[in-house]
């Protein structure tokens, strides 16, 4: 009989991770064996117990998928993969049309075409997005959508300065100043990457496309936004920022390049 492997992050979400393993565990009619992601020996303990029939499922949000990725990278899994989406941010999951808390979808073939970011020496795979945008909202009771926005729109006003940046797509240099966000996501390029940059412009201006952006909902330039899409993208600041891949934070860091 087959088993359901479910690796849960006990912090995904607002920290009640017990009610979603539950109402995952309604769901799921296999056998359950539970695991807990943050664990040192995790997630590659789980695969050497791993029979022909059996499935993993990740419970969690984007960090909770990113984290698992890059725990395995370059490790193949012949087994099935699933994502039941229960996190602060489910991002990843809207592409998959599903909500938080719904019926865990099919992850197996996307984790095998990721694209990569390199930054700080280091190699990262990224499920959805990555670049250089305030921290992400960390308050463990918010959960819909338009609160972290407005939170990180406070952040965004109170902290965080624009600065100058030089943009490399496929070769082609571009020079823009004032820049506030810089995000590569993987979907709205369809095989390749896109870049969206959000600069110039005074706090208050800037402040009516940050919602936008920060929603993936702007695809095509526009005063004050420039879009690059292509296969391999570094973006340089004149000084550091924390770069985002895919909700978690890297502090300080002045460049990075992805790739598809």
């Amino acid at each position: 009989m087959s088993k359901a492997y479910i690796l849960y992050n006990p912090k995904a979400g607002s920290g009640s991770i017990q009610d979603d393993l539950d109402a995952l565990e309604v769901i799921v009619d296999d056998d359950i064996v539970f695991a807990d992601l943050t664990k040192s020996e995790m997630p590659q303990c789980v695969l050497t117990e791993l029979e022909e029939d059996d499935y993993i499922i990740l419970c969690g949000g984007d960090g909770t998928v990113n984290r698992f990725v890059n725990e395995l990278d370059g490790v193949d899994i012949p087994n099935e993969i699933f994502c039941f989406p229960c996190g602060l941010e489910n991002r990843f999951a809207e592409e998959y049309h599903a909500e938080y808390g719904g019926n865990p979808f099919s992850f197996t073939q996307r984790m095998k075409t990721l694209s990569k970011v390199n930054a700080d020496g280091r190699t990262y795979r990224f499920i959805r997005s990555a670049g250089f945008a305030p921290e992400r909202c960390r308050e463990s009771d918010l959960r819909s959508f338009d609160s972290r926005i407005m939170s990180a729109m406070r952040t965004y006003l109170s902290r965080y300065k624009p600065v100058g940046a030089t943009v490399c797509v496929d070769g082609v240099e571009h020079r823009l100043a004032q820049v506030w966000i810089a995000t590569t996501m993987q979907e709205q390029c369809g095989a390749q990457l896109s870049l969206t940059v959000l600069h110039g412009g005074s706090k208050l201006k800037t402040m009516a496309t940050v919602s936008s952006l920060l929603k993936g909902k702007i695809s095509e330039p526009r005063r004050g936004v420039s879009v690059f899409c292509g296969r391999n993208i570094t973006v340089t600041l004149d000084e550091p920022r924390p770069l985002q891949i895919d909700g978690e934070t890297i502090p300080d860091v002045v460049s990075y390049t992805a790739t598809r």
